[in-house]
């Protein structure tokens, strides 16, 4: 046996050999890809339970702020007087909440955030069940809006 015929009759095992090694580093490099891709799509996901989570908790503080300055302001604020007739004090809280729970809501999250506010300001002064109800109104579309209820395509940021 020549050198040369041991070289011709090793060149198809180092063929396959080639070939696997391909096959094993495409392979690889598939699975780092589509591993990639999973662990973006989790981070993602968890990003957006975050965030979602966070605008519950501000939504409902501010809520929450808005309803006791509707029911205290009755007893601060006479008949026909306004918001601005109420001390800054009074009013901190639901200036603080708004701010805050704007700042992680999209644009029609901040709508509704505003429409809850100007509710509020609706009603102070005036007291009476429909300006009540409003706010509860405009405090359910700030709920839906924060959730992001099936055909208003709010809340969720991409």
């Amino acid at each position: 046996m020549t050198l040369a015929s041991v070289l011709i009759g090793g060149i198809p095992a180092l063929l396959v050999a080639l070939v696997g090694v391909g096959g094993v580093v495409y392979t690889q490099r598939r699975a780092d890809a589509r591993q990639d891709r999973i662990a973006a799509a989790n981070r993602e996901f968890e990003h957006q339970a975050r965030v979602l989570d966070r605008r519950r908790e501000l939504g409902a503080e501010f809520v929450s702020a808005v309803w006791m300055l509707a029911t205290e302001s009755r007893d601060q604020v006479p008949d026909g007087a306004d918001y601005s007739d109420l001390l800054p004090s009074e009013t901190a809280d639901v200036r603080r909440t708004l701010s805050t729970v704007c700042m992680v809501l999209d644009q029609e999250g901040r709508k509704a955030a505003e429409q809850v506010f100007n509710a509020l300001l609706a009603h102070v002064g005036v007291f009476t069940q429909e300006t009540w109800d409003a706010i509860g109104a405009a405090e359910d579309a700030l709920i839906d809006v924060i959730n992001g209820a099936p055909g208003d395509g709010a809340g969720r940021r991409t």
